[in-house]
């Protein structure tokens, strides 16, 4: 892991926040009981695919902003399952 202490963005300004928001929504969501099972993870930015049927989705905002990051912003936007284990610094 590395620790970064500045990073300048040169980028489209609303289409990076949308993005950032999103992925921040979406980050949020899983903290709940949602399991991302490995045979889900490739549809997971098709547009209308959803998981959360219960906390009301739209299943179109994972969809866009991949659509965002790789057409408008020379980028690209892909998820994997992998636990991460904090461990604090003293």
């Amino acid at each position: 892991m590395q620790n970064i202490e500045e990073c300048r963005i040169s980028s489209i300004q609303n289409g990076l926040i949308q993005v950032l928001i999103n992925i921040l929504n979406n980050s949020r969501d899983v903290l709940l009981p949602i399991e991302i099972k490995e045979d889900i993870i490739d549809k997971i930015f098709e547009p209308y695919f959803i998981i959360k049927h219960k906390f009301g989705g739209t299943s179109i905002g994972l969809y866009m902003s991949k659509e965002i990051v790789e057409k408008h912003l020379n980028g690209r936007l892909h998820i994997t399952n992998d636990i991460y284990i904090f461990e604090k610094e003293e």
